[in-house]
Order: C-alpha cells, then structure tokens, then sequence
C-alpha cells in the first residue's frame, strides 16, 4: 500500500532499481557478450578485412548498449509488479536453472542449426538442377 503515497519520481526510481536488478541478477550478461561478439564476428564477415568502419561499429554497439536498449525495452513493455514477480522467479531454483543452463541460448542454437541445415538442402537442391 505504500506505492499509493510515492511520487511519479520515487516510482520511477524504483522501477529503474527493478530493472537494474532484473538484468544483473536474472540474465546471464556474459552468455549474451559472447553472443554480441559472435553475431558482429559474423557480420562483420560481409565486410572486407581493411574496412575501418565496420571494425569500429563493433565498438559502439557492445555488451553496455546492448543493457541499454534491454533496458528500455524491459521498462516499456514490462510494470514494476511484473518486474518483481520475473526476479522473485529468476532467483527461485527453477528459474536458477534457467539462467545457469544457458536455457535461450539452446534455443537459438537450435534455430541456427535448423536454418544451416535448410541452408545446406537448398544448396544441395541447386546443384543437383
């Protein structure tokens, strides 16, 4: 019931408090620096090697922009009580779990090895035409 007498600043405050908490306690920040790195590595594989400006971008968009942008992202479409229910969830043993198998990342492996696979079928198919 206290929320009733905070001020839109001390809510605000608060929420960003839950959002900070949120990404440094209830996502694994190094899984998705490697992850950051790897997608630019493979991007930046479309460029060629002496290209000053591709190497730079890899700079800008890092590990802090991308924690910015969640950031953002989590405070739009996410309320403070949902905030606190996602960590009370993220600390449990189920949700630790989560977190320490690198559940999301399985996920995308999973997509990537479909779409290589799709990719080696089509490759397949228009040589055998």
């Amino acid at each position: 019931m206290t929320e009733l007498n905070l001020t839109k600043k001390e809510l605000m405050k608060n929420k960003k408090q839950l959002i900070n908490i949120f990404i440094k306690n209830c996502m694994n920040l190094s899984v998705a620096k490697h992850s950051i790195d790897r997608y630019f590595d493979i991007f930046l594989n479309n460029f060629p090697s002496n290209d000053l400006s591709a190497k730079n971008i890899k700079q800008k968009y890092n590990i802090n922009e991308y924690v910015n942008r969640l950031s953002v992202f989590i405070d739009n479409y996410f309320t403070e009580k949902e905030l606190e229910n996602m960590i009370k969830f993220y600390s449990s043993t189920e949700g630790r779990k989560i977190i320490n198998t690198n559940y999301f990342i399985k996920i995308n492996s999973i997509l990537e090895q479909m779409l290589n696979e799709a990719k080696q079928k089509i490759t397949i198919n228009k040589k055998e035409k």
